[in-house]
């Protein structure tokens, strides 16, 4: 699995990449010898945006596209996966209650 993920640095700007290890990758980013020099100055960094590719040459693909992509819209991206994330987590909740109110109250169903 290759993952393509986006950084909010501590300057509010955006860092794109791909990595096949993205907890290593995270961590070689925050470290103090970081191979990156866009993010070596612009420590701390947080996690906001991932996308799972099964090739590196998707995942490649992918991240060419977004780094041509105006800040803009990157920020338009990363409000469409939470937004995703606020929808799966509120049906599941939802789902969950009513299983719970189902097995209360059978005659409801």
């Amino acid at each position: 699995m290759y993952y393509l993920y986006l950084l909010r640095c501590s300057d509010n700007s955006l860092y794109c990449g791909q990595t096949k290890d993205l907890k290593r990758r995270i961590q070689e980013h925050n470290s103090e010898d970081s191979k990156s020099k866009y993010t070596r100055s612009r420590k701390p960094l947080k996690l906001i945006y991932i996308e799972k590719y099964k090739t590196v040459s998707e995942a490649l693909k992918r991240e060419f596209e977004i780094k041509k992509m105006s800040k803009g819209k990157k920020e338009e991206l990363i409000i469409s996966l939470q937004n995703n994330l606020i929808f799966h987590y509120d049906s599941f909740y939802i789902n969950k209650l009513f299983k719970s109110v189902r097995r209360q109250f059978p005659a409801i169903t």
